[in-house]
């Protein structure tokens, strides 16, 4: 008897550590790798991206993309799928890992929303897309494109001086580049924001294209 309460005992400790009896709320295979079920509670970490396209003189798009989750618990580490509940203002439904929808900026040139897990817990997320969008002004004959207060990482972009693309990074507090037809109309740019959300626990790479003319 007692070397069969000493086998159960065992067994359970092997499926407990292993997340094999199905009692996972959405655990990984081991140490790290892709993760069993689709997670329904907050992770300690999602990655997103927002897309920005600004024809000149008119107004910006904006689409949202779901990237990937980190999830971590005393055993496991794991990325995987997830359902969490998408509100806005305008939007409410289902999103899934790498999803992408189309969201529009408010008065303010912000995109305001929530993600709700099954708990029904808030991660309120207010990404500021202003400064992006007024990185620019026209100087004359030139455009000046003020890095440091728009946070690029980089900008990108057509230019007399160079067979390849011109790029600009975050040492340039801004740059002043032409107006005539040897520079593009408009630059493409990457931007990275750490620790968003209400649980500043969440990366959003913005990234997108910006026309002056």
């Amino acid at each position: 008897m007692f070397r069969n309460l000493f086998l159960i005992g065992f067994s359970f400790i092997l499926c407990f550590f292993f997340f094999s009896c199905g009692i996972s709320t959405g655990g990984g295979d081991g140490a790290s790798g892709s993760c069993q079920n689709v997670l329904k509670v907050h992770p300690q970490k999602m990655n997103l991206s927002v897309e920005l396209d600004c024809p000149y003189d008119s107004t910006c798009d904006a689409r949202l993309l779901f990237e990937n989750m980190e999830y971590s618990d005393s055993l496991n580490s794991c990325y995987g799928n997830f359902e969490y509940l998408f509100v806005s203002e305008k939007q409410r439904l289902k999103i899934h890992r790498f999803e992408e929808i189309s969201v529009a900026l408010d008065s303010e040139e912000h995109i305001r929303f929530s993600l709700l897990d099954e708990t029904n817990t808030e991660k309120y997320y207010d990404v500021d897309l202003s400064r992006i969008i007024h990185s620019f002004e026209v100087v004359g004959d030139s455009v000046k494109i003020d890095m440091l207060s728009a946070g690029f990482s980089e900008i990108r972009m057509d230019c007399p001086s160079s067979w390849e693309r011109c790029r600009f990074d975050s040492d340039y507090e801004y740059v002043m580049v032409g107006m005539d037809s040897t520079w593009s109309n408009g630059f493409t740019f990457d931007q990275y924001l750490y620790n968003q959300s209400s649980m500043e626990s969440d990366s959003i790479h913005v990234y997108g294209k910006i026309e002056f003319r």
